[in-house]
């Protein structure tokens, strides 16, 4: 029975230094390419008649305007900036602005979208400002 426990217990080490080792691997080939990849909460969507400027807590990277019976308000993709936490993920982030933007569209309040091409760090980002535009540009 001793022998069983210590060979079970020779397995768990062996699987948990095989996965620090996996792990360390990834980051030195993630540094090596020179990849930035963003906290999994660095984002949020802003609101208001006006987005927040690229130097305050939130950099707007997709952003469009929309008509309601206030007034233009726009609506944002901010990438929350320093050390404070974003309350969503990207894909979040994304999901939560598409379908305003399918609101504003089928509503017939929508007015315009930018992209903020500059502010966009990595292919993710990239690649959620191109889904975005494309919804954006749907009749």
């Amino acid at each position: 029975m001793m022998n069983i426990a210590i060979a079970v217990g020779v397995l768990l080490f062996a699987a948990a230094g095989y996965l620090a080792y996996r792990n360390s691997r990834l980051i030195s080939m993630q540094q090596e390419s020179g990849q930035k990849y963003a906290l999994p909460a660095w984002y949020t969507v802003c609101m208001g008649s006006e987005l927040p400027e690229a130097e305050e807590d939130a950099i707007p990277l997709w952003a469009m305007e929309y008509e309601t019976a206030d007034g233009v308000y726009k609506a944002g993709l901010c990438r929350v900036a320093g050390d404070t936490a974003g309350d969503l993920k990207l894909e979040q982030a994304e999901q939560m602005l598409s379908a305003h933007v399918k609101t504003a569209r089928t509503g017939g309040t929508y007015i315009s979208h930018r992209t903020f091409e500059d502010r966009l760090q990595d292919e993710q980002e990239r690649n959620m400002a191109k889904r975005l535009s494309q919804a954006a540009a749907r009749v």
